[in-house]
């Protein structure tokens, strides 16, 4: 007894494909044999999306913006229709504003890679800290992946001085004082 199983190799185009089984065989009485089958394979259509990346991470100074790229690939034999991104979980998603570029995809094709920027925006007077979130990319075909996004927000070591500059005139053999000069050192 013999067993033949047809497989389809990965990023098969969907599609009906035809297979001739041919077996040859010799009898007890030394004469030979053959029969041929045809047969139909039926490959279906697997859409199916990849993040190839499990996490990111961006370093975003409070006040100010950063980006993050997430790179997806179209894993599957057909194309991946209809994604959306969205923030949906975490402190990055609640705390901070986020916004892909581009905001939508209308189709992802099988075997490409494609890059979507994820604009972190962390407000003034952010603490400093590192702040995780989940991000979803879902699609109009059923396909979806995440990723972990993590923001580092650095301390802020920054200061001010009032006035920002001091002039005078200065006569030989004379002392006092120039001018009052406040510092504010900002550290968040």
């Amino acid at each position: 007894s013999n067993t033949t199983l047809p497989v389809a190799l990965n990023a098969t185009a969907p599609g009906n494909y035809t297979l001739n089984y041919t077996v040859n065989w010799t009898n007890r009485d030394n004469s030979t044999a053959i029969n041929s089958t045809l047969f139909t394979l039926e490959v279906l259509a697997n859409p199916l999306l990849n993040i190839t990346e499990d996490a990111l991470a961006a370093t975003v100074t409070a006040g100010s913006s950063g980006i993050a790229t997430m790179p997806l690939f179209g894993a599957g034999n057909a194309n991946v229709s209809g994604l959306t991104f969205a923030c949906a979980t975490g402190s990055v998603c609640s705390t901070f504003t986020i916004a892909f570029s581009p905001p939508s995809l209308s189709t992802l094709p099988a075997g490409n890679t494609t890059y979507v920027n994820i604009s972190i925006t962390v407000p003034a007077g952010q603490a400093t800290g590192i702040y995780t979130g989940v991000v979803f990319v879902n699609s109009s075909n059923g396909t979806s992946d995440l990723l972990t996004l993590s923001v580092t927000v650095p301390s802020n070591l920054s200061w001010t001085q009032t006035p920002s500059t001091l002039s005078a005139t200065l006569i030989a053999g004379t002392s006092g004082n120039l001018s009052e000069i406040k510092f504010q050192i900002i550290n968040f």
